[in-house]
């Protein structure tokens, strides 16, 4: 087990000259128009602090520099920094490019890594193999991503006061930074009200423009064109939450348990609206698509107690091909909702849109059954405690056993046959023998490596047909030599 003595040297620390608007008291905004940004960032040398720890009785230091941030991922050197929001035009590329007015350089130091945290809550201080330039990070400012606020485009850019080369064990600690930000094409403008507008103004750096310079309706980067305007004109609405892909039925009964005029309603004028699919930094409108609906009995304009309303809703973790050889898994949230709503709208015309319907019967064989793919995957433990990890369960041998069994339930409603088995192990342990078993019958075994601190993916999958009963165990039989 590592031993870690902390010690914290403080320098001093000064108050920096406040500035105008919300803008950080260490930026300096130089000039900023439609086609580009320039800012000075720059602090006093005495915010810097310089913190000393000891790693299996080596000295390390840390730096901290006030209103930065740590937030190098684990295995690479940890140097602070600090990031930046920037409205952009609609379109084209952004050029960043710097000028250092003062830097300071220290040599003979060692600057620790970020360490890994390991299952057992240890912390491993270990550089990964990945770096394999002289000087970390390699440029002091970086483009980070480039996102959506609403209407408005944005660019997150990363500031690197610290740059450090660990073969000659130098520091180069800059305080005086020059950002220059060219925009290949103008911004224009569009200046629409958005009630997020005095949000966004204080978060971004050139806000007092940027915030007039929205998407236009027409420029929407996302690819759904089943999007419709807004469906303004609808006053009464309902939310349908699911957690599972597949059909969905509202009865008469639920509809009225929920409070709908079911009486009065005209069912052809039912509509169901959602947002989409969903998909990582993508632009959305306000506005939803339509679903489209079976709506049992609406041909004499009552909803009647035998009557019913069937749609095909998505879960938000999913298969994401019509062959099912990926699943998606949404990280935010389990729950997809929709929208329902009724009546006549002097934007929308028309009824809802409805499912197509057509003629099934078949002078083939009849099919009284069809696969149904079920995925499971519980997500019940985060060892790293960051969100980011999380697994079905925790699995151990004791040191000295040969082997050890675990078992788990395959919660699964009226079973066949299982047909694939595919999964992820993580092992802190070298050298694992997996033999993986369903109720008496063995599948299939492997073999793969495992690493004490930040161990990598283990995937197996295995395709064979096997008949299962009304309850299953999936059975891990675990050998090593550790």
């Amino acid at each position: 087990m590592l031993q870690i003595l902390l010690l914290t040297f403080i320098i001093s620390n000064v108050e920096n000259v406040s500035t105008t608007h919300n803008i950080p008291n260490d930026i300096v905004i130089l000039h900023s128009d439609e086609k580009g940004l320039s800012f000075q960032y720059s602090y006093a040398l005495e915010c810097l602090q310089q913190k000393q720890i000891i790693v299996d009785g080596d000295e390390y230091y840390i730096f901290d520099i006030k209103n930065t941030i740590h937030s190098n991922p684990p295995g690479t050197f940890d140097v602070p920094s600090k990031e930046v929001i920037i409205g952009i035009p609609q379109k084209g590329d952004i050029h960043l490019s710097t000028y250092v007015n003062f830097e300071t350089k220290i040599n003979n130091i060692k600057i620790a890594p970020v360490p890994y945290k390991t299952f057992e809550g240890l912390l491993d201080y270990q550089i990964q193999n990945k770096i394999n330039f002289d000087i970390y990070p390699s440029q002091r400012v970086q483009l980070k991503s480039i996102e959506y606020f609403r209407d408005i485009r944005i660019a997150r850019i990363k500031i690197y006061p610290i740059q450090y080369n660990y073969l000659t064990k130098e520091v180069n600690i800059a305080n005086d930074i020059i950002i220059s930000i060219q925009f290949s094409q103008a911004a224009q403008i569009n200046s629409k009200s958005d009630y997020f507008d005095g949000i966004f103004k204080d978060i971004m750096l050139n806000g007092e423009q940027a915030i007039n310079w929205k998407l236009q309706e027409d420029k929407i980067l996302n690819n759904n064109t089943d999007y419709s305007k807004y469906p303004i004109g609808f006053t009464n609405w309902y939310k349908v939450k699911i957690e599972s892909t597949g059909v969905y039925k509202i009865s008469y009964n639920e509809l009225r348990q929920a409070g709908l005029p079911v009486n009065i309603i005209d069912p052809r004028t039912i509509r169901l609206f959602n947002i989409g699919d969903y998909v990582s930094n993508i632009y959305y409108p306000d506005t939803m698509i339509e679903i489209p609906l079976y709506v049992a009995g609406e041909d004499d304009s009552l909803f009647d107690q035998k009557d019913y309303i069937l749609f095909y809703g998505i879960s938000p973790s999913r298969y994401n091909n019509i062959n099912r050889t990926t699943f998606y898994n949404n990280p935010f949230t389990r729950y997809n909702y929709y929208w329902l709503t009724w009546g006549i709208s002097a934007q929308i015309s028309g009824f809802g849109k409805r499912i197509e319907t057509i003629n099934a019967i078949s002078s083939g064989n009849r099919k009284y059954y069809a696969e149904n793919y079920v995925h499971l995957e519980v997500d019940r433990d985060c060892p790293a405690r960051n969100g980011l990890l999380w697994i079905w369960d925790l699995f151990s041998k004791p040191r000295g056993s040969f082997s050890k069994e675990f078992n788990v339930l395959l919660d699964i409603i009226s079973p066949e046959s299982l047909i694939n088995l595919k999964g992820r192990m993580y092992a802190c342990s070298t050298s694992n023998w997996l033999k993986i078993g369903i109720n008496n019958l063995q599948l299939d075994s492997f073999t793969f490596p495992g690493y004490y601190t930040n161990p990598p993916p283990f995937n197996f999958e295995i395709n064979k047909r096997i008949p299962l009963l009304e309850s299953n165990i999936l059975r891990f039989q675990l050998y090593n030599f550790s």
